[in-house]
């Protein structure tokens, strides 16, 4: 039997919690993060059972207020061998397998990638050199779904491009778990613009250059006479986890033919 006992301080308003047998604890699924939670809890007043099974009952009261975090009163009323078995609550769709994969209309999935590609400027480029792929991460600025990178000169994954022009940009969005998973791949092919072109000068005016030149001490006069990389997409692949709470798939598929239909692979977990 898994015993928990407690011990009053004298002149104290305290309690301090002690769990004994922590072998037995860990055998029915306790781990050692939750073991430590527990003990540090201090509870005001009350009984601990010494069932597992059991909740302990606890009012927020009864929490003194010395860095006791508000988590420990639901952990006190969980049972001890259910701790991490915790469901979501929050976001119950998240346990939900496998995965649905209806796709959104066109346009709404081509509004999320626009607006998915314009609140963010950084990505993996994955090229495919002479020795095998190659992951570059880069700055891009888009217009629409058409992104534009200024590649270092004389830089591998330029060599690669020029070799094989079937490119992948891989761009995903700060997260801060499973709720908020957002990203995309651009699937298309390099296409190298000149300086002096009318193409260049257009792209220009897109991509944040100047920033760069300020900070490396270069004229802000006029843009760098540079070849630029623009990528007109052939295929998105568009992840948003968020769409399953509302029955959509979290992989859509783009693809620049309006009269293909994206379809996904079912996912699970």
């Amino acid at each position: 039997m898994i015993g928990l006992s407690y011990t009053r301080r004298s002149n104290s308003s305290s309690i301090s919690m002690r769990i004994e047998n922590t072998s037995t604890l860990l055998k029915t699924g306790v781990t050692t993060k939750s073991l430590s939670r527990i003990t540090r809890v201090k509870a005001a007043a009350g009984t601990l059972t010494s069932n597992p099974t059991m909740p302990i009952a606890a009012s927020r009261n009864q929490f003194t207020g010395d860095g006791d975090m508000p988590g420990a009163l639901s952990l006190l009323r969980t049972p001890i061998n259910a701790i991490d078995r915790i469901n979501m609550s929050a976001h119950p769709w998240l346990s939900e397998t496998p995965w649905p994969t209806k796709q959104l209309p066109r346009e709404e999935l081509s509004s999320r990638i626009v607006h998915l590609l314009a609140t963010h400027w950084m990505g993996v480029l994955c090229t495919t050199g002479k020795n095998g792929p190659i992951g570059s991460p880069v700055e891009y600025y888009a217009e629409g779904m058409v992104v534009y990178i200024l590649p270092q000169p004389g830089s591998p994954k330029l060599a690669a491009m020029r070799a094989d022009a079937r490119v992948c940009l891989a761009i995903h969005a700060q997260n801060c778990g499973w709720a908020s998973v957002r990203g995309a791949q651009l699937f298309g092919r390099a296409e190298f613009l000149a300086p002096g072109t009318p193409e260049h000068n257009h792209a220009m005016t897109i991509y944040r250059w100047e920033a760069s030149a300020s900070q490396l001490g270069k004229p802000l006069e006029q843009p760098p006479q540079m070849e630029l990389i623009r990528i007109d997409p052939e295929r998105i692949v568009y992840t948003e986890q968020w769409l399953r709470k509302d029955g959509f798939g979290p992989r859509q598929i783009w693809h620049r033919d309006a009269t293909v239909k994206g379809q996904s692979r079912q996912y699970g977990h």
